[in-house]
């Protein structure tokens, strides 16, 4: 994983020497110094686990093209009513106690929460509020 995460390094323009997480929480200290709109997660390089699960799923699908057969759940993938969906990290989204503190407030039924519990990858929904401020 150490090469993937270093690519992506790269990729967001960072020295050799830089780490995901670091050059993630800069980048957004950086933006909420200059931004007027909200910061939204695109706009930040990749954490460390969500490299590290990308690049699983390039290996797994690089195999997958040279005909060799690997067990998808294995690299970076699990199977969710029959059908494959990415695995986008393995850590939450924020700390439990702030988690507890936020809900979706969709009238309707939610597709990007029930994509978020599906996948376990976290808060995306934009319609969250902090309970109690109804």
């Amino acid at each position: 994983m150490v090469a993937g995460e270093k690519a992506m390094v790269i990729l967001y323009f960072g020295k050799e020497t830089d780490i995901l997480d670091t050059m993630r929480h800069q980048r957004f200290q950086d933006l909420i110094t200059v931004s007027k709109k909200a910061i939204h997660p695109n706009m930040l390089p990749p954490t460390s686990t969500a490299a590290k699960y990308h690049c699983l799923r390039v290996f797994h699908h690089m195999q997958f093209w040279r005909g060799n057969s690997l067990n998808a759940e294995e690299w970076g993938w699990k199977i969710c009513d029959g059908r494959m969906v990415q695995i986008s990290t393995d850590k939450d989204a924020a700390p439990q106690s702030l988690l507890k503190l936020v809900r979706c407030t969709c009238k309707s039924e939610c597709w990007t929460l029930h994509w978020m519990q599906m996948s376990g990858t976290g808060m995306f929904c934009h319609l969250f509020r902090m309970q109690g401020s109804l």
